[in-house]
């Protein structure tokens, strides 16, 4: 999938941290307990009224920890966030091309 160009005039509001400068998270990381599972990362994934995404290394259970599961998981957030878009917007050029044929 393709995404347009970044311009910063369509960023709404985010949120960043920088962990290292945290006075409560004491350099502390991501990990996996004993008891964790797919789904915990898959229910924190879930937007939070259609309006906050969450991203970031500790939402990639696969990678939890590391920049590729950051990666990874700001890509799929992305794609959640624009996929409805995206979806319509072939929807709509469907019925427009039936439109065309039926004349």
């Amino acid at each position: 999938m393709h995404f347009p160009e970044f311009k910063r005039e369509y960023v709404v509001q985010y949120w960043r941290t920088n962990w290292t400068q945290d006075p409560f998270s004491k350099m502390c990381y991501s990990y996996v307990s004993k008891n964790s599972s797919p789904e915990d990362c898959k229910t924190l994934q879930k937007p939070l009224n259609d309006l906050i995404y969450l991203c970031g290394e500790h939402l990639c259970f696969d990678f939890i920890g590391t920049v590729n599961g950051a990666y990874i998981s700001g890509i799929e957030a992305a794609e959640r966030i624009i996929g409805g878009y995206v979806s319509d917007f072939v929807v709509l050029l469907l019925v427009l091309t039936l439109i065309s044929h039926l004349k």
